[in-house]
């Protein structure tokens, strides 16, 4: 096929791929491929697809939560709320946006260890376009064949203090917690969820090993003892088969959410116990020490080093939030504020304590870049930069001067990868989610472009009485008010009404979200993981051959809606059964970029 364009050859190579296609077809795709010799450019009518598209209903949308619930105005004074949730250009585009893409029959998944899972019913929205580039999308399509799908992170905490969501309780032996943390991971897979942000240090502790600090006894109730296993590196290896990324959760400073429980010999409270201070009912390490921030810098690194996580994430817990609304905490670090000042320091108290948040969160970024690219750095911060701000915005925390967290300065000296901030009020009225996430979202506070996925408090629909409605509203919401035109997403507190599918949430997600999708991408080059070979469709069966991609994104070609995703199956698959109708795969790095399409033969 010498001679022709790559959307002629492509077209022609893949109406002729397959015996299920009648020969008139053949025909055609011949007529495609001599034409443009003679310097015709005909237009050809897709071959069709032997399983049409079924129509299905509008699709659900969804709504947020978070770790410590704070009220319109301040958080939650409980020890339980204490931990709260938590918190890439590619190739030029070459296909339309304006396609409607709808759902898909259920797909049985062939890979080892990864359950069999059905699509929802429910219609997709069209790939959104950049403003003033109509038909451009957003999220630039893989190179070939106009093959683009909507790249979303669709995120949820789970929350490990006081046993919020994982472990269900403390004591639980190994087996028993390891089933619970299974059907959790499968639940989130089967609500089209593709990643979970994992609470692995509520309280200067450990749901991993760690050389540095002791387990956690919200893992077996007793602080410093072994459960038997590793709960991180299991579900690492669990998330993995259902392509679902990891993020682990640190709490950077607290040290007990109930001072009156005992320490292990090993806890940083004991080790570095000059540097504790008394904040009832907590224990808090002293951000403004250098030696807290050297500890809590290795902690971090130490993860990042020993697992692959796919993100490192922070939540709000910087300086502690005041017991009453409105009224900071006298936080007792004078002496290490006097050492700053005798040491030759000239900020005022104030921009002292934000300016040591700031520095760790800047070191820490720059190490886990230099360490591991693709590993994501973000925090999920109060949902209020300040009071006022923006116009209409009312709020008793002011976060700059109560907990000393600049996230703004964050975003602008890029210190982090994304922001998740916690937007867990409704629409409208003085903190209403669609302001503020168009304040999060714009070129004032965000010049960067950094991505926002908000957190949105789904759990409210149990503690407020919030309905479904809003919550749906509010998913809209983050898939209509974009940043620059891109689709990011959110995250949604917590895991306990997700999977429990309070008020019907969990179907609701499933269908707003439709086919599974990739986060983000990390970076614009092309992609580094090699595209598929000998991709084949014979007898209800999808194979390929493939090394070094972390995951491969399946695409069907329906009539009517163009590519659309099919499934997404982890790195190590090499097959899955389908119904007959053309295919193409992608291959998916560790950055969630793709190599160019292979069609099926």
């Amino acid at each position: 096929m010498i001679g022709l364009t790559s959307s002629s050859r492509l077209l022609a190579l893949e109406t002729m791929s397959c015996f299920r296609f009648p020969r008139r077809i053949a025909a055609l795709a011949l007529a495609a491929a001599l034409l443009p010799l003679l310097g015709f450019a005909p237009t050809l009518r897709a071959a069709p697809d032997a399983t049409p598209a079924k129509k299905s209903p509008a699709k659900a949308k969804e709504k947020p939560k978070k770790d410590d619930a704070k009220s319109s105005s301040s958080p939650s004074s409980s020890s339980a709320a204490a931990a709260k949730k938590k918190p890439a250009p590619g190739d030029p585009a070459t296909a339309p946006s304006s396609a409607k893409v709808e759902d898909l029959p259920p797909a049985t998944i062939a890979a080892p260890g990864v359950p069999a899972a059905s699509d929802p019913t429910g219609r997709i929205a069209p790939y959104p376009t950049a403003p003033g580039t109509p038909g451009t999308p957003v999220e630039p399509p893989v190179a070939g064949a106009g093959i683009v799908h909507r790249r979303e992170l669709r995120g949820v905490w789970v929350a490990s203090v006081s046993n919020i969501n994982w472990p269900p309780r403390a004591g639980m032996g190994a087996g028993e917690a390891k089933a619970a943390l299974v059907r959790l991971l499968d639940t989130i897979r089967e609500r089209r969820l593709n990643a979970i942000f994992f609470q692995v240090r509520p309280e200067c502790d450990a749901l991993y090993r760690s050389r540095l600090e002791p387990w956690s006894r919200f893992l077996t109730g007793t602080q410093g003892q072994d459960p038997g296993y590793d709960p991180l590196q299991f579900l690492i290896d669990e998330a993995r088969k259902r392509n679902i990324e990891v993020h682990a959760w640190f709490n950077p400073y607290r040290a007990a959410s109930n001072a009156g429980k005992p320490l292990a010999a090993n806890h940083p409270a004991r080790t570095l116990s000059q540097y504790v201070r008394s904040v009832p009912p907590y224990l808090w390490m002293d951000p403004g020490a250098p030696a807290v921030q050297d500890h809590t810098f290795n902690v971090i690194m130490d993860v990042v080093r020993r697992y692959d996580v796919d993100g490192i994430h922070f939540d709000d817990y910087f300086y502690p939030y005041p017991k009453i609304p409105g009224v900071p905490i006298d936080f007792p670090d004078g002496e290490t504020y006097r050492a700053y000042r005798s040491g030759g320091g000239t900020l005022d108290l104030g921009d002292w304590r934000r300016n040591n948040v700031s520095t760790l969160m800047a070191r820490i970024s720059r190490a886990i870049k230099a360490e591991k690219p693709w590993v994501r750095f973000g925090i999920s911060p109060f949902g209020i930069s300040r009071p006022g701000i923006p116009a209409g915005t009312e709020a008793k925390l002011n976060q700059y001067t109560m907990i000393y967290a600049d996230p703004v300065k964050w975003m602008r000296e890029g210190y982090v990868d994304y922001l998740a901030p916690q937007l867990y009020w409704r629409d409208g009225g003085p903190q209403s989610f669609s302001l503020l996430l168009r304040y999060w979202r714009g070129a004032e506070a965000n010049p960067r472009g950094v991505p926002i996925y908000p957190g949105l408090a789904v759990d409210r629909m149990t503690e407020q009485g919030w309905p479904l409605s809003e919550i749906k509203a509010q998913l809209d919401l983050t898939r209509s008010i974009t940043m620059r035109g891109a689709n990011e997403g959110h995250i949604l507190w917590n895991a306990k009404t997700v999977v429990g599918n309070t008020k019907d949430v969990g179907n609701a997600l499933s269908n707003f979200y439709g086919p599974p999708a990739l986060s983000p991408r990390i970076g614009g080059t092309a992609g580094s993981a090699k595209a598929p070979e000998g991709v084949a469709w014979r007898d209800g069966k999808l194979t390929w051959t493939g090394t070094g991609a972390r995951a491969y994104v399946i695409y069907r070609r329906d009539p009517a809606a163009g590519w659309i995703v099919y499934d997404i199956v982890p790195g190590n698959t090499r097959q899955v059964q389908a119904p007959n109708a053309v295919y193409a795969i992608t291959a998916a790095d560790r950055n969630n970029r793709e190599s160019a399409p292979v069609i099926a033969r």
